[in-house]
């Protein structure tokens, strides 16, 4: 006789087990991009903003003035920057997240621990400047705060722009801590536990 126990039925059992694991982490998945667009939209912003500025490119109207070839040229100089710009941005939440993820121990290797947290706050750095530019949380910006830099006004503050400003520093780290913590996800080795 045949037994009908056994395999298809725990198949069919363990495909729905893991289907809501799956749901997880596309969900998860879609939330880090929207997140890391959000988060690199002023690192690309003041990158095309840069290119911008740049006016001395050799033979630039020459190239053109070429039909389908100066157009192409014209793209790539203009979104060059934008690009550069988010691998510079993909460098510091690297950065900022490998050191979220790889503890070292301070006692054992204190020089290692030590170039550790001289990268990872140096990419915080990079990062406060670039956020401050983008999207400056004191009315004036730079310019004013340096006057008013002994005591911070904090009327001048807007507030709306203040929390942007803390959401495009911590946004991508929380968000990889977050499937850290929901997966099991190391963003460092892309492995799950």
């Amino acid at each position: 006789m045949t037994s009908y126990k056994g395999s298809a039925t725990n198949d069919y059992q363990g495909s729905t087990r893991a289907t809501p694991q799956l749901a997880v982490r596309i969900i998860c998945w879609v939330i880090l991009g929207v997140v890391a667009v959000f988060n690199f939209q002023p690192w690309f912003d003041l990158g095309v903003y840069a290119a911008t500025q740049i006016n001395i490119i050799p033979f630039y109207d020459t190239i053109r003035a070429i039909p389908v070839i100066g157009g192409l040229f014209a793209w790539f100089v203009g979104n060059l920057a934008g690009i550069l710009a988010v691998g510079l941005w993909w460098i510091v939440q690297r950065t900022q997240v490998a050191s979220m993820f790889t503890q070292i121990d301070r006692k054992s290797y204190p020089e290692l621990w030590f170039k550790q947290q001289i990268t990872k706050w140096g990419a915080y750095g990079i990062e406060i400047i670039i956020c401050f530019l983008a999207s400056p949380p004191y009315t004036g910006g730079w310019s004013s705060l340096k006057v008013d830099l002994p005591i911070i006004n904090f009327a001048l503050i807007d507030w709306n722009a203040f929390v942007t400003f803390l959401l495009f520093l911590g946004a991508f780290e929380a968000t990889c801590g977050l499937m850290d913590w929901a997966l099991g996800w190391n963003p460092v080795s892309g492995r799950s536990r």
